[in-house]
């Protein structure tokens, strides 16, 4: 009888260890930055892949390159393209990607503190709601 309760409480812990919020982590494939010069603006692309089991909200991306950091969004109105700040950040559902592109969402970097070159790499902090920042270096590049 007595292993019976020892038996059932292993059940017990096993099924409360299984049961936790998250099984994975925050992938980040293919950034890259484009080159800019100093004074103007460069825009960051590349796709986050969640792979745990809850939504995770992008909140901020910084970098010391830029003076300011922002997520966008190209929107069309009228046949006419404008990017729009999205300061309440970006939701990424669990399971899936979402994606920095040309031409819709992207990360700028806004009067940039010295000219961005091909070949160069900037260091860049991706704050999130729930999960630790995460510190990518990413090279900069043409499409």
């Amino acid at each position: 009888m007595r292993w019976q309760g020892a038996i059932g409480f292993l059940l017990l812990l096993l099924w409360a260890c299984s049961s936790s919020d998250s099984t994975g982590e925050l992938e980040f494939r293919n950034f890259w930055a484009t080159p800019g010069k100093k004074g103007f603006n460069a825009a960051l692309y590349g796709v986050i892949e969640n792979n745990t089991d809850f939504p995770e909200t992008l909140r901020t991306v910084t970098s010391t390159v830029a003076k300011v950091t922002e997520i966008h969004r190209t929107v069309h109105t009228d046949g006419i393209a404008m990017m729009q700040p999205v300061p309440e950040g970006v939701v990424i559902p669990p399971h899936s990607t979402f994606s920095f592109r040309p031409g819709d969402y992207h990360i700028m970097l806004i009067q940039l503190q010295h000219s961005l070159q091909v070949g160069d790499s900037i260091e860049v902090t991706f704050s999130f709601a729930r999960m630790a920042p995460q510190h990518l270096v990413v090279p900069v590049k043409w499409r």
